[in-house]
């Protein structure tokens, strides 16, 4: 009986072994994770979505969207001020310094929203609502804190009045009662028309406009992106603290135990300073010939974003100690690329770039969040919200959250001593 049992096991073993090499190699020169088939197999259906993407699939040979790639026309910009009144516009509203929460920088949350999803509409208005509950569980009382001090911006299909007769609605156009909604709540709505009958995957594009956000000279902007149906937690408060208080222009949170590639559509941010940056991003979104299917946005942040970021060799990365579990799920040899200071250095050979490791006392509900469960299971993780544990290592990332805190101690020196980074 040991024997047989012994016998099915080494067949299932070999089975899933088998099963796991019939992955075809990515379309460039790394070492495949021959473990991938297997947490294809076994995982959850979401899981599976994500390595259904165009990173790990996309030989590169032929557009998937020539000759009718979209357009990017964002031809209105709506902003409701601070007396209700609704201002529209072609330009930028919420970045003008008329608009600003805090006195030394613009700060934006660029989003796209198309459709009428409930799990993305009410995921947007969850991921709002958990603005409010970090405060509310750690007892915070100021008035702005927080994701607060920045403005939403979402970006939305919708027909530029000149084509409506001719080419109708866009399809997927967001209800107009949920922009009237977001607008109450200080959201910034941005019309784009992509000159196509539908808005698609395309759309997840348009928040990398903010990389190039239009600044007057001098003048400071700080934007963060984000999925609309993304929830904020203490560990991501913690980590952009940290990166918001050292002056470093770019960050990366790899809290998530994957990485497809090594920028994500989301969860990373940067800074700059008007006539002090200069980008054609829209040109360049306008001309990729890869837009119109999953995972597109994230081949476009690893070709063309990425490579600009590093070459200011001021980027930090926030990250767990890689363990068992990303060792089985990465799709391919570091594809997180880090050292994040290697990385940069491939273009800039001298480069402060820095690699910084989260305690394991501050943990994030990657399963959670990954998965999109609701916000009420997440809000059952008590640990995912608290900062009752955290260190003082933390008190200058709290400090860059709390507006009364930032805008009196606060001396922008562009300097990072404090975290525990992984060449110490």
């Amino acid at each position: 009986m040991i024997y047989k049992n012994s016998i099915y096991f080494f067949n299932l073993v070999l089975f899933f072994f088998l099963y796991s090499c019939q992955t075809p190699e990515p379309p460039f020169n790394r070492d495949y994770n021959n473990f991938l088939g297997f947490v294809k197999l076994v995982g959850p259906d979401r899981l599976s979505h994500a390595y259904n993407h165009s990173l790990l699939k996309m030989e590169r040979n032929n557009s998937d969207c020539v000759p009718d790639c979209p357009a990017i026309d964002v031809w209105q910009y709506l902003f409701k001020d601070s007396n209700g009144k609704i201002i529209t516009d072609s330009k930028p509203i919420s970045t003008r310094k008329e608009h600003w929460k805090i006195k030394d920088e613009a700060r934006l949350i660029s989003l796209t929203l198309y459709g009428k999803k409930p799990e993305y509409v009410d995921g947007l208005v969850d991921f709002l609502e958990s603005f409010k509950y970090i405060k509310e569980v750690n007892q915070i009382k100021e008035e702005t804190w927080g994701y607060e001090s920045f403005t939403i911006r979402i970006y939305t299909p919708k027909r530029h009045p000149d084509r409506l007769e001719k080419m109708g609605e866009i399809k997927n156009e967001v209800p107009k009662d949920l922009l009237n909604k977001l607008l109450d709540l200080g959201c910034e709505i941005v019309y784009v028309d992509n000159k196509l009958p539908k808005a698609g995957r395309d759309a997840t594009f348009w928040r990398f406009l903010v990389f190039n956000e239009p600044m007057p000279e001098g003048q400071r902007v700080r934007y963060l992106l984000r999925d609309v149906d993304w929830l904020l937690t203490s560990a991501e408060v913690l980590a952009v603290g940290e990166w918001m208080y050292s002056g470093y222009d770019y960050h990366r949170m790899h809290i998530l135990p994957l990485c497809i590639g090594p920028l994500t559509a989301s969860i990373w941010g940067g800074t700059h300073v008007g006539n002090n940056f200069s980008s054609s991003i829209h040109k360049q979104m306008e001309y990729y010939p890869y837009r119109n299917v999953y995972g597109d946005d994230e081949l476009f942040t690893r070709d063309i974003i990425w490579p600009q970021m590093l070459a200011t060799g001021s980027v930090m990365t926030h990250l767990y100690k890689r363990g068992f579990i990303s060792s089985i799920v990465m799709p391919y040899e570091n594809s997180c690329d880090e050292p994040t200071k290697d990385a940069c250095g491939r273009i800039i050979k001298d480069n402060r770039c820095v690699d910084v490791l989260m305690p394991n006392d501050v943990p994030f509900p990657y399963t959670e969040i990954g998965m999109r469960q609701s916000f009420d299971d997440v809000k059952s993780i008590s640990e995912a919200f608290a900062f009752s544990n955290q260190s003082k290592r933390f008190d200058d990332a709290l400090c860059a959250m709390s507006k009364k805190c930032w805008e009196s101690n606060y001396n922008y020196k562009g300097l990072y001593n404090k975290a525990v980074t992984t060449d110490n």
